[in-house]
């Protein structure tokens, strides 16, 4: 028996198996002996029929697939074994010649990683500082939370809101779908609307009507209406300018729920706050960019399986939040953007690879320095995940989710990521 071994691309192997005419003959016979058992002859019990009574009435393909059937699996797990391969696919057999028995196989491996030292990583973390303009416009952003709505006769500006009744045309006068409403609430400047609708409501005032032409963006969702032209009636029936509160003790009060009474002390709360948020992101920026340098100077080829996989896992992600947020299926959304799946899957594919080659890194990495989490910090984590989980329901499915095994090692894997990234972070950041 002889078995060759090559490396293809993209961490395939193709296994060449070749058997001599003796060895080929002894399979053969215990082939034989094995089917006889199953075969029945008038005046014979089963399973006592001579091997040389019944050679005749097996065909020999019937011997062949019973030889594959009994030797391929061991004969793929001695190849595995001898050449330390670790595979991750199904493996595809080819028979090149059936008598002597010659056959190839080919599946994807584990690929080799070749990792540099993280301490050579050049991303540099950025210090978070938050500034007194940076509380200035934080405390805008909760003023405008509580902002007054004061019905005014004067012309609409940029900023304030209005009721307006709309109806679209086309250039053959007939109606445009989904273009007409009344007392439609809109702020000026939101751009809720088509680009330059909103400009054509400024200096309106309350009970005024106008009429004007508009012409559809060349990339409009609906392709119908693309690069077509549109004249649009409007009326406005009220116009409403923002009051803002004053920024004071009140307002820090409420903002707070009463957790805080002067401003000074809601403001200082405030900045620690901004400063952990700014610190966070800074850290997850910088691991972020570590983990992309690490990724892109190490050597390895990148199995197609995987990106298939974590194609596929992307698409699943989509689908759910479509439905989630938007409340659509997939194939409407196909239908509606007029793509199909495998568009979405070469737009993301760069992406898919990405993520494949980072995972692999970060996992070689996990495996050279020996980390990962046990059985009890797996517990842990999940015990986390359930504790913020406020619905009973809910944390029943939760719960049942991860006492799946696979879905157990998934979090693992999980985990594993996690702690590469964190000392990675960590060794890089001591130069």
């Amino acid at each position: 028996m002889e078995f060759k071994v090559k490396h293809l691309k993209n961490a395939k192997v193709e296994a060449i198996i070749e058997t001599s005419k003796d060895e080929f003959a002894k399979l053969q016979q215990k082939a034989i002996e094995r089917i006889s058992k199953d075969v029945k002859i008038p005046g014979f019990r089963k399973g006592k029929v001579p091997v040389n009574m019944i050679r005749d009435k097996i065909d020999d393909h019937m011997i062949l697939s019973e030889i594959i059937d009994t030797e391929l699996q061991k004969w793929y797990e001695n190849i595995c074994i001898e050449n330390k391969l670790r595979p991750i696919s199904d493996v595809k057999p080819e028979i090149l010649s059936p008598s002597p028995l010659k056959i190839r196989l080919e599946f994807t491996v584990w690929p080799e990683v070749e990792l540099i030292d993280p301490k050579k990583l050049k991303a540099k973390k950025i210090e978070a500082k938050i500034s007194d303009k940076d509380i200035e416009k934080r405390l805008g952003e909760l003023q405008e939370q509580f902002i007054e709505w004061v019905e005014t006769d004067k012309p609409a500006k940029q900023g304030d809101k209005v009721e307006v009744d709309f109806d679209g045309f086309d250039e053959e006068n007939k109606p445009l779908p989904s273009a007409k409403s009344q007392k439609h609430p809109l702020v000026i400047g939101s751009d809720m609307m088509i680009p330059g609708f909103e400009k054509e409501l400024i200096n309106l005032k309350k009970d005024s009507e106008k009429e004007f032409k508009i012409t559809f963006p060349k990339d409009y969702h609906s392709e119908s209406m693309r690069n077509k032209k549109a004249t649009f009636k409007v009326k406005i029936h009220h116009v409403f300018t923002k009051k803002l509160p004053e920024i004071n003790d009140q307002l820090a009060e409420k903002i707070s729920q009463g957790q805080f009474k002067k401003l000074a002390d809601f403001t200082a709360k405030l900045k620690e706050l901004m400063q952990k948020d700014g610190e966070r992101l800074a850290q997850g920026q910088y691991e972020e960019a570590l983990i992309a340098e690490f990724a892109e100077k190490a050597k390895l080829e990148i199995p197609d399986v995987l990106v298939e996989e974590a194609l596929t896992s992307m698409l699943e992600n989509f689908k759910h939040d479509l439905k989630r947020d938007a409340g659509l299926k997939f194939e409407q959304y196909l239908e509606h953007m007029k793509i199909t799946e495998d568009d979405i899957k070469k737009k993301w594919r760069d992406a898919a690879i990405k993520r494949v080659r980072e995972e692999l890194v970060l996992l070689a990495y996990a495996a050279q320095e020996k980390l990962g989490p046990n059985d009890k910090e797996i517990n842990k984590e999940i015990e986390d995940i359930l504790n913020g989980i406020q619905d009973k329901e809910e944390r029943k499915k939760a719960l049942n989710y991860y006492s799946k095994p696979n879905e157990r090692q998934h979090l693992e894997i999980t985990l594993i990521i996690r702690s590469a990234i964190e000392k990675i972070a960590a060794t890089s950041w001591v130069k």
